[in-house]
């Protein structure tokens, strides 16, 4: 009977440190909003990619078009949240419309939380390029490879002609991945038989 009592007590003894831990990572993490070092923060998995150069910067009008394949990242786990910015110079040599619309876009769709979007004016055109910096955020991806590119379009009916990144292929563009992985669980010991 002592026994019984003995192993009764471990488990639950067992139990209560583990959701005692629990709730202090809980607690931990909810009071980072005002600490300086979080107690709890999730695993972050990050890639730098360069810019890569196109071989040819392409016209377009005013239907979404490829403009280049920057490059490509892998994904760890498909629970995971995929921040993207791309830093790089926007360039056109003419248009006739007001602006061109860059967009990053993963595996050649856009994200599906909100727009990642950057404008090249018609006053813009034709010189060195403008510097932008272009932040997406992606969820459900699949774990593994992946394609990151721009893509273009003229505004107001209009086109553009040589429409790409890097002019001059400086190499001084690139892109930062950040893969944020779901949080862990924590497992609990529990006995259900003596």
């Amino acid at each position: 009977m002592n026994s019984s009592r003995s192993k009764r007590a471990k488990v639950l003894g067992v139990l209560v440190v583990g959701l005692c831990i629990a709730a202090a990572g809980w607690f931990g993490y909810q009071a980072a909003a005002t600490s300086a070092a979080p107690s709890v923060s999730p695993a972050v998995s990050a890639q730098v990619l360069s810019v890569t150069c196109p071989d040819n910067f392409p016209d377009i009008g005013t239907g979404y078009a490829k403009v280049t394949d920057i490059d490509t990242f892998t994904v760890l786990s498909s629970e995971s949240l995929v921040e993207i910015t791309v830093n790089t110079r926007l360039y056109a040599a003419t248009m006739t419309g007001n602006a061109v619309r860059f967009e990053v876009r993963v595996d050649d769709a856009a994200s599906p939380l909100g727009r990642s979007r950057a404008l090249l004016r018609s006053i813009e055109t034709g010189t060195g390029g403008v510097p932008v910096s272009m932040t997406a955020v992606f969820d459900n991806l699949d774990a593994g490879e992946h394609t990151l590119s721009l893509y273009a379009q003229a505004t107001n009916f209009g086109t553009a002609t040589d429409v790409g990144v890097d002019p001059g292929c400086f190499g001084a563009d690139h892109a930062v991945v950040n893969e944020f992985l779901p949080f862990g669980s924590i497992a609990i010991p529990l006995v259900l038989s003596e």
